[in-house]
């Protein structure tokens, strides 16, 4: 290599390393018009071409390379990369098996067929390429870090957080263990555990926008709400954003009246989930006179239910592999003139292009049931029972009131109610909400029931108990209190939706979880003919049993305290003969109910929209 040449290419690596990636995409085809048979330009080139998102070319260019040198690894591995990242699965385990043939002991080769094995649930072949890696360099985190992430994947949580303290203790930098680490902490409901480890990522990497969000969460539905650690994290989590030059006048009057609204809703949810499931109904009721409706779908979920959404909006796109740059100007070109947030701080979230403003009016709804924290969303839809009067200073958005519920259900399924012995004694409660939302302080005062009716036993039924780690944590916890692992019934099984719905006759009365009340379990289970007990909180997510349980005129069974929620539970078990008057009535009283009232809900629904919107 000639000194000159040699100089012309560390031009072109400093303006790749600069991010000048046009002036370097230049420099390196004046070069190759000289030098076409360089395999390791050819290679700089594709590499740029790669960066510029010029994928095509890119890969052409690559292959090119190899021609030139088959030999050549690092063309090889990121021709495979590059398959791996534009989810050409199959190409990119063809190019992997080759680059394994040049370099047998590449730690990046393994990693990556390991997390492609991951990805398809291969886990034996993932554990063993993860294993191979700790042959070869038992000090490398990384991976201790991918062990982590496929018994994660397995929910086998004790292995999964073993793994991630290993990677830790050798990598005291590695966010990504701390930030999983918390993940799971934030599913068992640990949510202090979950808030520290998710300071510890944020500490090392302060761009985790998806951390921040989980940070948030974890922070909403802790019992312990600190307000202010609220607020700094939100200023964090807007700071680390980038900012987009998208303007739009919020207060801009139509000039034309008679225009239809254009209605865009941004989820991740968009398939089989409660938030397709209460959104379904307002899409088919909505008048699409007034108002155009648009989904944007930020996740990779195709199901029969978002097939049958695809129906029903004037377009439904997938966006969670474009850039926010690119899905604003999809936004703006769709003419969206309400933009609605369905995921809040969950996963699946696009908070970052509302932060930007992508819509003259923006509105947070169903999927989240707390306060952004985002002045740049205008709205959160709510209804007069879930919001107290000490929470209404914590919303930074603008309280839109539904007059009776924030939300609307149908349920399809043809499911039949079982009758019941009116001399049954062995009362059975239930809970089918998430293992999350079940808490220390929750389990303490279940068992104060079980405790006073030794004859009853409790019924939960949530995925995770199908890993035997997280069953030997809540029968723990229940011996704590001295509760029989007899009284305790857990299911973890994966069901149909019919035979999930069956399960609701095994129940008699329906325990909620507080401070973060059930939802979609709640109607379900009251469908099915099981009241619900409520302990009814002070925020928007400890009230929603209350404003189901108001709607149907069953205010006997919201309770304000811990120990009327032990009493009026007993209460209710004791007389069983009314419980049965009254379980043969739900099903009857809640679909006469606004919750299921879609027609009137989509009237309301437009009012509000037409309200913000003149």
């Amino acid at each position: 290599m000639s000194l000159i040449f040699k100089n012309q290419i560390d031009e072109i690596l400093y303006k790749i390393k600069s991010n000048d990636l046009n002036s370097a995409k230049k420099l390196s085809l004046k070069l190759i018009k000289k030098n076409k048979k360089d395999f390791q330009l050819q290679n700089i080139y594709a590499t740029i071409l790669y960066n510029l998102k010029e994928f095509n070319q890119a890969i052409e260019i690559y292959k090119l390379a190899l021609n030139l040198n088959p030999n050549f690894y690092q063309a090889q591995y990121n021709l495979a990369k590059l398959y791996c990242d534009l989810k050409n699965y199959e190409k990119a385990n063809i190019e992997l098996q080759k680059c394994l043939n040049l370099e047998p002991n590449s730690i990046e080769v393994l990693l990556l067929l390991g997390n492609l094995n991951l990805k398809f649930k291969k886990y034996q072949l993932a554990e063993k390429n993860y294993l191979s890696i700790l042959d070869k360099n038992p000090k490398d985190f990384r991976g201790y870090y991918s062990l982590g992430n496929l018994f994660k994947k397995k929910q086998q949580f004790e292995e999964a957080i073993k793994y991630y303290n290993k990677a830790i203790y050798i990598n005291s930098k590695d966010f990504a263990s701390y930030n999983n680490l918390a993940n799971i902490y934030q599913e068992q409901g640990q949510y202090r555990l979950a808030i520290n480890n998710y300071k510890k990522a944020i500490k090392i990497n302060p761009r985790l926008l998806s951390t921040y969000s989980n940070y948030i969460y974890s922070l909403n539905f802790f019992e312990y709400f600190n307000y202010n650690e609220f607020l700094e994290v939100i200023k964090k989590f807007k700071k680390n954003i980038p900012k987009l030059k998208f303007n739009f006048n919020q207060n801009i009057k139509k000039n034309n009246l008679n225009k239809k609204i254009n209605i865009g809703f941004v989820s991740g949810d968009f398939g089989i989930h409660p938030v397709s499931f209460f959104l379904i109904n307002l899409i088919d009721k909505i008048n699409k006179k007034k108002f155009n409706l648009f989904a944007y779908s930020n996740s990779e979920r195709n199901d029969s239910m978002t097939n049958e959404l695809k129906k029903k909006f004037s377009s439904l796109i997938q966006v969670n592999n474009m850039n926010d740059e690119t899905l604003i100007k999809i936004i703006k070109k769709d003419n969206i003139d309400i933009l609605f947030d369905l995921s809040g701080h969950t996963g699946h979230n696009r908070l970052s292009i509302f932060v930007n403003r992508a819509a003259p009016i923006q509105i947070t709804w169903l999927g989240y049931n707390a306060s952004t924290g985002l002045s740049e969303i205008d709205y959160i839809i709510v209804d007069p029972h879930v919001i107290s009067d000490k929470e209404k200073k914590l919303f930074s958005e603008k309280l839109l009131f539904m007059p009776e519920t924030f939300q609307n259900i149908k349920i399809k399924e043809n499911v039949k109610i079982l009758g019941k012995n009116e001399n049954k004694k062995d009362v059975i409660f239930g809970c089918f909400n998430r293992f999350s939302k079940i808490n220390d302080e929750v389990i303490n005062i279940w068992s104060k029931i079980l405790e006073k009716n030794k004859s009853a036993k409790i019924f939960l039924k949530s995925k995770e108990f199908s890993d035997i780690y997280f069953k030997k944590k809540i029968i723990q916890k229940f011996k704590h209190y001295k509760i029989n692992e007899e009284q305790i019934i857990l299911d973890g099984k994966e069901y149909s939706r019919e035979e999930f719905m069956n399960l609701y006759n095994k129940i008699d009365i329906m325990l909620d979880t507080f401070p973060y009340s059930g939802i979609t379990t709640s109607i379900e289970g009251i469908w099915m003919g099981v009241p619900l007990l409520t302990l009814v909180g002070k925020r928007y997510y400890s009230r929603i049993g209350y404003s189901i349980n108001n709607n149907l005129k069953l205010n006997d069974w919201n309770v304000f305290n811990k120990n009327d929620y032990v009493r009026t539970a007993l209460s209710k078990a004791g007389n069983y003969k009314d419980l049965i008057k009254l379980k043969a009535s739900l099903r009857d009283r809640i679909e006469a109910s606004p919750i299921f009232d879609s027609d009137s809900f989509a009237r309301n629904f437009e009012d509000l929209l037409l309200k913000i919107h003149n």
